[in-house]
């Protein structure tokens, strides 16, 4: 018996529904690619659109890999259908939506080979048999498993280093002036000058040639615990679109634009020099309260080679990246999710109208 090859379109409506929650997703994905073992179910308008419901719920709600997986079953399935029915539109956006799954799927490996898991691998390795009792772990469902045990946190070794490195560096230098101290030829005022000296730098706190030798220290000592714990450095956001670095407007200040700015004290954020009538600035487009941040173009253009952000509030511009965006759509969406869910009415309370 097949039954899937007579789904109705009113089955495959059904089918749209549940692929919206995450307990009926897996089963409403493998039931729509059964239903596509016949060619002629894309001729129904419902069962395309059951598709591109499939593709637009992983990219805005979905992280988990069993969910890719599914997903791309579904649209390799659907693949094979309009290929048999000589459609070529629909096999290419199909091909599209083969290719983000691929490279969703391939940032999840590539992660698995850093040592960084998944959630979802980790409770069904810990499940009975490797899986979890419903075949899949869902976002936010329990495995049972005990937590891994805690790797050392990078700050507190950051900081231990940092005290370590402060003391030997203080003591290097009261050890040079007491040997300064002690060499012959010295009176009693020397002494004494000797001394104040000694409190004042104390009081100073360590020289600059020591704080930069400690920096080039703690970089190394980074280094040294990433490696050995494991931890991978955040990932760096990738540089602005160069289409919107080059969108960015310029004027000419005036003595107005100037008094909107905060006088004649405002300043470059980057170079710090003082901005005066007739000079050139680039405005970024932010939305902070003290309004939008300007910068000589000269200053800006080398920070927006490396970052996509303001340098002085971090309003974002958009990347060249595609997976870069993809990722942040998503934890915007997973965002929203979570504020609507703190924001529903829970099942004891009531609502009076």
């Amino acid at each position: 018996m097949t039954l899937a090859l007579e789904t109705s379109a009113h089955d495959f409506a059904a089918l749209q529904t549940q692929l919206g929650k995450k307990q009926s997703f897996v089963s409403a994905t493998q039931a729509l690619a059964a239903a596509l073992s016949s060619p002629t179910a894309l001729e129904d308008a419902a069962a395309r659109a059951a598709i591109a419901r499939c593709f637009a719920v992983l990219r805005a709600r979905y992280t988990s890999r069993a969910f890719w997986l599914e997903g791309r079953q579904l649209f390799r399935a659907a693949q094979t259908a309009a290929a048999a029915q000589g459609d070529a539109a629909f096999q290419q956006q199909l091909q599209e939506y083969i290719r983000e799954a691929n490279a969703f799927l391939e940032e999840e490996d590539e992660d698995a080979d850093a040592g960084v898991p998944s959630a979802a691998v980790q409770a069904a390795a810990a499940a009975p048999g490797g899986r979890s009792g419903s075949g899949f772990l869902f976002e936010g469902q329990l495995s049972g498993a005990e937590p891994p045990p805690r790797q050392p946190d990078l700050m507190s070794l950051l900081g231990s280093a940092l005290g370590q490195q402060l003391a030997a560096a203080q003591a290097a230098a009261q050890a040079q002036q007491q040997q300064q101290q002690q060499q012959p030829g010295g009176g009693g005022g020397d002494i004494e000058g000797a001394d104040q000296q000694q409190q004042a730098a104390a009081a100073a706190g360590p020289p600059p040639e020591v704080l930069e030798a400690i920096e080039r220290e703690l970089d190394a000592i980074a280094v040294q615990i990433m490696e050995e714990t494991g931890q991978q450095a955040p990932p760096r956001a990738p540089p602005a679109s160069k289409k919107a670095v080059a969108s960015l407007p310029k004027e000419s200040l005036t003595e107005e634009r100037l008094r909107e700015l905060g006088g004649p004290d405002v300043r470059c954020p980057v170079c710090m020099e003082d901005l005066a009538v007739g000079d050139e600035v680039q405005v970024m487009p932010c939305n902070a309260a003290d309004g939008k941040h300007v910068f000589h173009p000269p200053c800006l253009a080398p920070w927006l080679a490396e970052n996509n952000s303001c340098p002085t509030c971090r309003h974002e511009l958009p990347t060249d990246d595609q997976q870069y965006e993809r990722r942040k759509e998503r934890e915007r969406e997973e965002a929203e999710e979570r504020r609507g869910a703190e924001n529903a009415v829970s099942h004891n309370e009531f609502l009076y109208i």
